[in-house]
Formats: C-alpha cells, structure tokens, sequence
C-alpha cells in the first residue's frame, strides 16, 4: 500500500516520514495556489505527483473522496480532535482568536469516517479529545486528553491508532514521555523540515507546510530542502 499523510486541508503535512518513503504518489490538496492537477511530477523527489484543488473537492462526500484516493492508491492519514463539534479552539493559542468561524464549520462525522475506513486507504490519528494548549495543561489533564483520545478513538472506530500530532504543535516533555507509554508509535510537531526517521526522534517528527502563497518553484524547494525560496 502506498502511503501519504494528509492535514486538514490547509497544506501537505509531510508528518509520517516512515508512511511518506514507502509511497509511490504524493498527492497533495492545495488551497488557492497557482497548482493544479495537470502539474503531475516533481522530478526533484523522484516520485509521480499530482494535487487536488480545495475548491474542486470541498463539496465531496467521504465516499467521493475515497474514491479519488482509490485512484491513487494512497493512503491518508487523518488527525481527529475527539469532541470536535461545535467547538472553537483556535482561543487557546491565541485569546484574540475567537471569532467563531471554526466553531462554525462543519467537521467529518463518525458515520463519515466509518464509512471512509472500510476502504483500508484511510489511517486515524489523535489529536487529542478538546484540541487544548498542552502547555497550559497539569500533567493528569495532558495524560487524560493523550490517552483517553487514543481509547476513545480506538473503542469508536474499532482500530489501532498509533499516531498522534500535537495541537497548536505546543508541547511539553513530559507530554512526549505520556504519549510514548500511551503505545502511540509517532507523534508530529509543527517544527518546519523533514525528519530523517533513521537518525530522529519519531515522536519529534517535522512537517512541511503548503501554502496558497507558494508557487510551483516555492513547493519544490519546500520539499527538497523544507524552505521556501532559495535564500
């Protein structure tokens, strides 16, 4: 099975180095750049790639988007905030950010990701229950939010989650010593690069993130070297 990890729509976060090597496809969802899907290979990493416009697939159903990944034969990997409905977290970082406007938006259903699930392309990871500041949080409220998303997720969709990605990227290390005795196997940070899972810590990985700023030239650096431009 080829592998690719996905984020939520706001880039291509290359945060499962160990999934990402053993993929022949990058395929990535672009959010209002100059890419497009007829921009099919990028040379410079030695695998076939190819992009979806965000605008073109937002109005999919699971289904629908499970079939596109079919066509791939990719394998994505989808970080879940447990109680993730009708809750704003975006304040927890920053108090100004309090808009509402992701408290508002609407989120994939269990039924939704149940459904996605018996394709076998799709791998769920924890974000923790309530997508909280895990450097504002007591050791027993850090240990509850890592563990009990991991048994919740497990109990609910009847799988084994191994990956975790911390929220905010904010994180202590007692949290990454929690999360290692919770069985979880990688955990993904906010740190920009890309991780050499040979030499790192796989519960430090780093991520690349697309942006709608970035131009072809820009996402070829980035996923080369992991900076955007040539400076």
């Amino acid at each position: 099975m080829s592998t690719i990890t996905i984020g939520g729509f706001d880039g291509v976060h290359i945060a499962h180095q160990k999934l990402i090597k053993k993929a022949d496809i990058v395929l990535v969802i672009e959010k209002g750049s100059s890419l497009t899907p007829g921009f099919e290979r990028l040379f410079y990493i030695n695998k076939k790639t190819d992009f979806l416009i965000l605008e073109e697939i937002k109005h999919l159903k699971a289904i629908e988007f499970i079939n596109i990944l079919k066509k791939y034969n990719a394998k994505a990997t989808i970080y879940l905030v447990v109680d993730r409905h009708n809750r704003e977290w975006s304040s927890k970082k920053k108090a100004h950010r309090n808009s509402g406007e992701l408290k508002n938006e609407s989120k994939l259903k269990d039924e939704q990701i149940k459904e996605m699930l018996k394709s076998g392309l799709i791998e769920i990871g924890s974000h923790t229950i309530t997508h909280p500041n895990l450097l504002k949080l007591d050791y027993n409220s850090s240990k509850e939010e890592i563990e009990k998303s991991k048994e919740i997720l497990e109990k609910t969709f009847n799988i084994e989650c191994v990956s975790f990605c911390y929220p905010f990227g904010l994180f202590k290390n007692e949290d990454v010593d929690i999360i290692k005795n919770a069985g979880y196997l990688s955990a993904t940070t906010t740190n920009k690069g890309i991780s050499d899972i040979k030499k790192e810590d796989l519960f430090l990985l780093k991520r690349i993130a697309i942006s709608g700023k970035d131009n072809k030239l820009d996402f070829i650096l980035k996923i080369r070297s992991a900076k955007r431009g040539i400076k």
